[in-house]
């Protein structure tokens, strides 16, 4: 969203607040994810497997 608000400022479509606001919040959040994103380049975040399926129990 940073990116499209920036081009809507210099396209004078959005004010530049909401430039500031935007790139504010990628930086707070790049501050603030920055262990996940370096454990996730290195190999070691945990994977989510939302779709997996469970195993069926067994059946006697």
């Amino acid at each position: 969203m940073a990116v499209v608000f920036t081009i809507g400022a210099f396209s004078g479509q959005v004010p530049w607040a909401y430039v500031i606001f935007g790139w504010g919040i990628v930086v707070l959040c790049t501050l603030t994810l920055r262990p996940n994103i370096r454990r996730f380049l290195a190999g070691e975040e945990k994977r989510v497997q939302i779709l997996k399926r469970k195993a069926s129990a067994p059946q006697n």
